[in-house]
Protein backbone atom coordinates (compact mmCIF):
# COMPACT_ATOMS: atom_id res chain seq x y z
CA UNK A 1 0.00 0.00 0.00
CA UNK A 2 0.87 3.26 -0.93
CA UNK A 3 3.65 2.27 -3.63
CA UNK A 4 2.97 3.40 -6.94
CA UNK A 5 1.84 0.33 -9.57
CA UNK A 6 4.68 -0.70 -12.05
CA UNK A 7 7.31 0.30 -9.75
CA UNK A 8 9.07 -1.73 -8.32
CA UNK A 9 12.80 -1.24 -5.76
CA UNK A 10 14.97 -3.71 -4.72
CA UNK A 11 17.69 -3.10 -2.03
CA UNK A 12 20.65 -5.91 -1.58
CA UNK A 13 18.88 -8.37 -3.07
CA UNK A 14 20.38 -11.72 -3.88
CA UNK A 15 20.13 -14.66 -5.36
CA UNK A 16 22.45 -17.91 -5.49
CA UNK A 17 23.25 -21.57 -6.42
CA UNK A 18 24.11 -24.91 -4.34
CA UNK A 19 25.06 -27.63 -6.25
CA UNK A 20 24.65 -30.80 -4.48
CA UNK A 21 26.93 -32.73 -7.15
CA UNK A 22 29.97 -30.27 -6.84
CA UNK A 23 29.05 -29.41 -3.08
CA UNK A 24 29.91 -25.77 -4.42
CA UNK A 25 27.94 -23.00 -3.97
CA UNK A 26 27.99 -19.85 -6.47
CA UNK A 27 26.22 -16.45 -6.55
CA UNK A 28 23.92 -15.61 -9.67
CA UNK A 29 22.88 -12.16 -8.94
CA UNK A 30 23.20 -9.39 -6.59
CA UNK A 31 21.55 -5.87 -6.24
CA UNK A 32 23.05 -3.28 -4.22
CA UNK A 33 19.82 -1.12 -5.80
CA UNK A 34 17.66 -2.53 -8.28
CA UNK A 35 14.73 -0.32 -9.48
CA UNK A 36 12.00 -0.03 -12.61
CA UNK A 37 9.37 2.18 -13.22
CA UNK A 38 7.19 0.75 -15.74
CA UNK A 39 4.24 3.66 -15.95
CA UNK A 40 1.87 3.47 -18.30
CA UNK A 41 1.39 6.48 -20.91
CA UNK A 42 -1.75 7.34 -20.84
CA UNK A 43 -3.49 10.34 -23.31
CA UNK A 44 -2.86 13.27 -20.99
CA UNK A 45 0.58 12.21 -19.51
CA UNK A 46 3.68 9.96 -21.16
CA UNK A 47 6.10 9.35 -18.06
CA UNK A 48 9.27 7.99 -19.33
CA UNK A 49 9.93 4.24 -18.02
CA UNK A 50 13.49 3.82 -16.93
CA UNK A 51 15.64 1.39 -15.01
CA UNK A 52 18.51 0.85 -12.87
CA UNK A 53 20.61 -1.68 -11.39
CA UNK A 54 23.94 -1.98 -9.76
CA UNK A 55 25.59 -4.39 -8.42
CA UNK A 56 27.00 -8.74 -9.86
CA UNK A 57 25.76 -10.94 -11.80
CA UNK A 58 26.52 -14.26 -13.62
CA UNK A 59 27.79 -14.47 -16.92
CA UNK A 60 26.62 -17.10 -19.01
CA UNK A 61 28.20 -17.18 -22.16
CA UNK A 62 31.30 -18.49 -22.02
CA UNK A 63 33.02 -16.82 -25.03
CA UNK A 64 33.03 -13.72 -22.23
CA UNK A 65 34.52 -15.30 -19.59
CA UNK A 66 38.02 -17.29 -19.39
CA UNK A 67 36.87 -20.28 -17.50
CA UNK A 68 34.18 -22.18 -18.94
CA UNK A 69 31.66 -22.52 -16.46
CA UNK A 70 31.19 -18.37 -16.73
CA UNK A 71 31.84 -15.76 -14.11
CA UNK A 72 30.45 -13.45 -11.57
CA UNK A 73 31.30 -9.67 -12.63
CA UNK A 74 29.98 -6.34 -11.40
CA UNK A 75 27.11 -4.54 -13.61
CA UNK A 76 25.69 -0.85 -13.82
CA UNK A 77 22.18 -1.38 -16.48
CA UNK A 78 20.43 1.75 -17.16
CA UNK A 79 17.73 1.76 -19.91
CA UNK A 80 14.84 4.03 -20.69
CA UNK A 81 11.87 4.35 -22.65
CA UNK A 82 8.11 3.86 -22.77
CA UNK A 83 5.25 1.57 -21.56
CA UNK A 84 1.52 0.89 -22.49
CA UNK A 85 -1.41 -1.07 -21.25
CA UNK A 86 -3.00 -2.94 -23.60
CA UNK A 87 -6.15 -4.78 -23.55
CA UNK A 88 -6.42 -6.96 -20.38
CA UNK A 89 -4.47 -5.41 -18.19
CA UNK A 90 -1.49 -6.13 -20.39
CA UNK A 91 1.82 -4.07 -19.58
CA UNK A 92 3.84 -3.77 -22.56
CA UNK A 93 7.61 -1.67 -21.71
CA UNK A 94 10.32 -1.16 -24.21
CA UNK A 95 13.61 0.28 -23.28
CA UNK A 96 17.17 0.64 -24.47
CA UNK A 97 19.18 -0.37 -22.18
CA UNK A 98 23.46 0.59 -21.90
CA UNK A 99 24.86 -1.93 -20.12
CA UNK A 100 28.95 -1.99 -18.18
CA UNK A 101 30.30 -5.33 -16.72
CA UNK A 102 34.28 -5.46 -15.19
CA UNK A 103 35.32 -8.61 -13.70
CA UNK A 104 39.31 -9.83 -13.86
CA UNK A 105 37.43 -12.56 -15.34
CA UNK A 106 36.32 -11.60 -18.30
CA UNK A 107 38.35 -11.99 -21.73
CA UNK A 108 39.65 -9.31 -23.59
CA UNK A 109 39.96 -6.16 -21.87
CA UNK A 110 37.95 -7.41 -18.59
CA UNK A 111 35.28 -4.91 -18.96
CA UNK A 112 32.28 -5.33 -21.71
CA UNK A 113 30.16 -2.81 -22.95
CA UNK A 114 26.58 -3.51 -24.07
CA UNK A 115 23.65 -2.23 -25.88
CA UNK A 116 20.53 -3.05 -27.23
CA UNK A 117 16.65 -3.22 -26.86
CA UNK A 118 14.39 -4.99 -23.84
CA UNK A 119 10.79 -5.86 -23.74
CA UNK A 120 9.41 -6.06 -20.49
CA UNK A 121 5.29 -7.73 -20.45
CA UNK A 122 3.45 -7.96 -17.36
CA UNK A 123 -0.14 -9.52 -17.07
CA UNK A 124 -1.79 -9.89 -13.53
CA UNK A 125 -3.66 -13.32 -13.84
CA UNK A 126 -5.40 -13.61 -10.99
CA UNK A 127 -5.60 -11.34 -7.51
CA UNK A 128 -2.14 -12.96 -6.19
CA UNK A 129 -0.68 -14.28 -9.53
CA UNK A 130 1.31 -12.53 -12.11
CA UNK A 131 3.46 -13.11 -15.28
CA UNK A 132 6.51 -11.09 -16.34
CA UNK A 133 8.72 -11.83 -19.74
CA UNK A 134 11.91 -10.24 -19.95
CA UNK A 135 13.49 -9.91 -23.59
CA UNK A 136 17.04 -8.48 -23.65
CA UNK A 137 18.45 -8.44 -27.17
CA UNK A 138 22.19 -6.80 -26.34
CA UNK A 139 25.31 -6.39 -28.71
CA UNK A 140 28.54 -6.69 -26.96
CA UNK A 141 31.01 -4.43 -27.96
CA UNK A 142 34.52 -6.18 -28.86
CA UNK A 143 33.48 -9.61 -28.55
CA UNK A 144 33.68 -12.57 -31.35
CA UNK A 145 30.01 -13.69 -30.45
CA UNK A 146 28.57 -9.84 -30.39
CA UNK A 147 25.13 -11.24 -29.90
CA UNK A 148 23.31 -12.52 -27.14
CA UNK A 149 19.41 -13.23 -26.27
CA UNK A 150 18.22 -13.49 -22.89
CA UNK A 151 14.50 -14.75 -22.12
CA UNK A 152 13.10 -14.79 -18.68
CA UNK A 153 9.49 -15.99 -17.87
CA UNK A 154 8.77 -15.72 -14.65
CA UNK A 155 5.32 -16.82 -12.41
CA UNK A 156 4.92 -14.62 -9.12
CA UNK A 157 2.21 -15.80 -6.72
CA UNK A 158 1.68 -13.86 -3.48
CA UNK A 159 1.87 -15.81 -0.05
CA UNK A 160 1.46 -13.40 2.10
CA UNK A 161 2.12 -9.11 2.66
CA UNK A 162 5.85 -9.79 2.79
CA UNK A 163 6.01 -13.58 1.03
CA UNK A 164 5.76 -14.38 -2.62
CA UNK A 165 6.63 -17.41 -4.56
CA UNK A 166 8.27 -17.19 -8.47
CA UNK A 167 8.84 -20.06 -10.51
CA UNK A 168 11.49 -18.72 -13.42
CA UNK A 169 12.41 -19.99 -16.50
CA UNK A 170 15.94 -18.37 -17.67
CA UNK A 171 16.66 -19.26 -21.89
CA UNK A 172 19.78 -17.95 -23.15
CA UNK A 173 22.19 -18.79 -26.42
CA UNK A 174 24.14 -21.20 -24.12
CA UNK A 175 21.90 -22.53 -21.08
CA UNK A 176 18.31 -23.36 -20.07
CA UNK A 177 17.45 -22.88 -16.08
CA UNK A 178 14.24 -24.00 -14.29
CA UNK A 179 14.61 -22.15 -10.55
CA UNK A 180 11.60 -21.79 -7.82
CA UNK A 181 12.04 -19.64 -4.59
CA UNK A 182 10.66 -18.03 -1.94
CA UNK A 183 11.41 -14.22 -1.73
CA UNK A 184 10.75 -12.30 1.45
CA UNK A 185 10.65 -8.51 1.52
CA UNK A 186 11.09 -6.48 4.36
Amino acid sequence: VGSPAFTSIEVFAFKGRYSVDLRKGSLINFSFVNIESLTPAHSYQVPLSWALKVGAERVTDKNHCIQKEGCVAGVVRIGGGGTVELFSKISLSLLGDYEFMASSELKKSSQRHSVGPRLIVYRPLFENFSFLYDLKVYYHFIYEKAWSLNHDFAFNFKVSKNIDSQLQVSLNDLSREVSFGLRYFF
